[in-house]
């Protein structure tokens, strides 16, 4: 088992790096688009784009129905044949999509929901892309569930490049918010034809509705929707609220603050994109424990390391990024970074939980959160601006790691320390991988006690003096 754990391990790290990688030019292209933006229409155009995105992913959030969720999990698990899970997952993933749209527009048109900094017309041009934005979700989340991270990796770059190249080229045309959410819904469009047609050919997609493999992704996906719902309003119902309290400038000095520091997610997404179908696939109690407090820990210090820098260099990076009408948004930065810190380790454990097949626990504590978030912010925001949201947002991300660990320890029985306090062998464990992903593979009999001293960290307290 040893030596399986250690495979795992570094297949896990290779997976996790490819995903990195993607990440990180995608990071760019997130950063370029909402630079170009912000020099081109100002802080209230710029609040304007945000809100207008910010509406098409709620949409899409709230009809998911988290299947892209169900669908990397059946996948992961072997339950379920590729040309049916392509042709099962977008077909759902357009038509809950086009339901949602029209459910919106008519909350729109019938009930006069408004957001204060976005006129009507933009938010219902915006709805458009939310059936295709589904689609495209729930086919990339076939090929992580098969862990095919190349195409899951392609497909994440070009969720950001395309909308960063559609509206640049509005922007020099002389087109106005409109025109860049326009671009926006465009992209959506060109980015799920183009995903179909490479899909096809590798792949006999079946296109229609398998009712018991689609009953399988609802089961799953209903118990996963209420944490991915809340965990959206977790951290970007803000936006709407400092739109509601403040006015579409005031989201775009928040929203570019929050660009900025939402970089320093990217190793937790990238980790736990490829540890959700590890767990999900692995079927031995001692190897997932032997895996994911060291995630944790290690995801944890380097967010911590990289936050740490960005603290001391917000200002220069606001200003060189945004120009000094933005320098507003320095201190969002400098207050959202520890709180990104610690939700970074509570995404890693939230996802080793939800691929236990207990995805009902995540939704208990993200119900939570939003409720404690909400309350912080209609509390702060009238107060203190922005600078109260970002406060709301770091305190909630605390509160959603402590009861995530306190979770995850308890239904791992594994010590808080092995989630928080790096060990010993870590700097070498660390040494070792680079020097594997860099070399020739290692010998087998160091892959073997590597995995022995991390079994040992992970082992129940008691246990562990039992051991000794």
């Amino acid at each position: 088992m040893s030596e399986g754990v250690g495979n795992n391990r570094r297949a896990l790290a290779r997976l996790s790096s490819g995903v990195l990688v993607a990440n990180g030019l995608a990071a760019v292209a997130l950063l370029a688009t909402s630079v170009v933006t912000a020099r081109a229409f100002g802080p209230t155009g710029r609040g304007e784009l945000s809100l207008a995105t910010q509406f098409l992913v709620l949409a899409a959030t709230l009809g998911s129905l988290s299947l892209g969720t169900a669908v990397a999990y059946h996948a992961a698990r072997g339950t379920s044949p590729r040309g049916l899970a392509f042709g099962t997952s977008a077909v759902l993933g357009l038509l809950l999509g086009l339901t949602m749209a029209i459910i919106c527009a008519a909350v729109v048109l019938v009930g006069g929901v408004r957001l204060k900094g976005l006129p009507q017309d933009d938010l219902l041009l915006s709805l458009i892309a939310v059936p295709f934005l589904l689609a495209v979700i729930n086919i990339q989340s076939v090929y992580q569930g098969f862990r095919r991270f190349r195409e899951f990796n392609a497909i994440t770059l070009a969720q950001a490049a395309l909308p960063l190249l559609l509206i640049g080229i509005a922007i020099a045309l002389g087109g106005e918010v409109r025109a860049a959410i326009a671009a926006t819904v465009a992209a959506a469009v060109l980015l799920f034809v183009a995903l179909v047609a490479y899909a096809q050919r590798s792949t006999r997609i079946v296109w229609r509705i398998n009712r018991p493999y689609a009953r399988a992704l609802a089961s799953f996906g209903l118990r996963a929707h209420p944490a991915n719902v809340l965990a959206y309003l977790g951290y970007r119902l803000d936006v709407f609220l400092v739109d509601g309290f403040k006015g579409a400038a005031a989201v775009g000095l928040y929203g570019a603050g929050v660009v900025i520091v939402e970089g320093l997610w990217m190793p937790s997404q990238a980790i736990s994109t490829a540890l959700f179908p590890t767990i999900a696939a692995e079927q031995t109690e001692s190897a997932r424990r032997a895996i994911t407090p060291l995630v944790v820990r290690t995801t944890l210090w380097l967010t911590l390391i990289l936050a740490a820098i960005l603290f001391v260099a917000a200002g220069v990076v606001v200003e060189l990024l945004y120009s000094s009408r933005f320098e507003a948004s320095a201190a969002v930065v400098r207050i959202l970074a520890p709180g990104i810190v610690v939700f970074a380790a509570a995404r890693v454990l939230g996802n080793d939980i939800a691929a236990r097949g207990r995805p009902l626990v995540n939704s208990v504590v993200a119900s939570a959160s939003v409720v404690f978030n909400i309350a912080l912010n209609v509390v702060l925001i009238p107060r203190y601006g922005i600078d109260g949201a970002a406060w709301a947002s770091t305190a909630s991300y605390a509160a959603v790691f402590v009861a995530t660990a306190a979770v995850y320890r308890r239904m791992a029985n594994v010590p808080l320390r092995a989630l928080v306090v790096p060990s010993r062998e870590d700097g070498r464990r660390y040494v070792r991988l680079v020097k594997r992903l860099a070399g020739p593979q290692e010998d087998p009999v160091t892959v073997q006690g590597e995995a022995r001293a991390s079994a040992e960290e992970s082992m129940p307290v008691n246990a562990s003096r039992r051991s000794r």
